[in-house]
């Protein structure tokens, strides 16, 4: 009987936290906006939860959600970083990411369509690098400083060898 309750209680701290998580998805969306990064973090959250509440018919379409949101937090944020300020905002986004992809691997038996989600989110995020890195070379090259230049060249010989 111990163990019974012990279940109940479980199930009702349950049903409070997705009561409290809806209602933290919906005040960020109504004050902040859906592209926001708070409700970004707000999906997360729910995603973990329906996760450990094993309410799977729910996890594909949130997971797209917060996987749109990411991306566009990160497009935003990578039009004024500087390269070390993106790779520090890449660092904070890996456990979001790692998420992602773990979520899309339970999912990968029931819709084979979720396999082709985790490989598209592996390649906008190696683009999304690759074109962060081909702008900087642009920039350096197009800076006409013979300085700068002289400095990224060596940089090239160094990493090349």
């Amino acid at each position: 009987m111990g163990q019974r309750l012990s279940h109940k209680n479980s199930q009702k701290l349950d049903a409070f936290a997705l009561k409290l998580s809806l209602m933290a998805l919906e005040l960020t969306e109504k004050n902040l906006g859906r592209e926001h990064s708070d409700y970004g973090h707000r999906l997360n959250n729910l995603l973990s939860l329906y996760r450990a509440m094993s309410q799977t018919e729910k996890i594909p379409s949130l997971l797209l959600e917060a996987t749109q949101n990411a991306y566009y937090n990160i497009n935003r944020a990578f039009k004024f970083l500087s390269e070390n300020e993106k790779e520090k905002y890449m660092t904070t986004m890996n456990f979001r990411f790692d998420i992602y992809q773990s979520t899309y691997s339970d999912f990968l038996q029931k819709n084979v369509s979720m396999g082709l989600n985790a490989y598209n989110l592996e390649l906008i995020l190696k683009g999304m690098l690759l074109n962060s890195s081909i702008q900087m070379r642009q920039t350096i090259l197009n800076s006409g400083d013979s300085l700068t230049l002289q400095k990224y060249d060596q940089w090239v010989i160094l990493k090349s060898t």
